[in-house]
């Protein structure tokens, strides 16, 4: 392999002000922003928002992969790419049905994004 990406992730950020220091550090070190998205619900913990994604593209240009670790990602999608994801990753279990799934990636490209899938 020529080349390998890092992608480090957003979660040691554990304030607003933490958030832009540590993505404007990772600027020319990272190729990939991991945003990490907790609900508090689907996960016990609760993390960065749509808010919080907007700032960071607003501080960096770089790739931003934002994983949605939240109870129905799809009410979210187009909320998410709307603030600057690049890639939109969601959680196989929060689907009832593969036809709920694969209508979250058509949303999910619809709205401009590549689609990830946690399983």
């Amino acid at each position: 392999m020529d080349k390998f990406l890092v992608a480090p992730s957003t979660d040691p950020a554990k304030s607003d002000e933490e958030l832009v220091k540590y993505v404007c550090e990772l600027q020319g070190i990272a190729d990939i922003l991991h945003c990490d998205v907790m609900d508090g619900r689907f996960v016990g913990r609760k993390t960065i928002n749509y808010d919080q994604i907007r700032r960071i593209r607003d501080t960096t240009t770089m790739f931003l992969d934002v994983h949605l670790m939240i109870e129905k990602p799809w009410l979210y999608v187009q909320k998410y790419a709307e603030c600057g994801a690049n890639l939109i990753t969601v959680h196989y279990e929060c689907f009832k049905e593969n036809k709920q799934l694969l209508s979250c990636f058509e949303d999910i490209r619809n709205n401009g994004c590549l689609v990830g899938l946690s399983i």
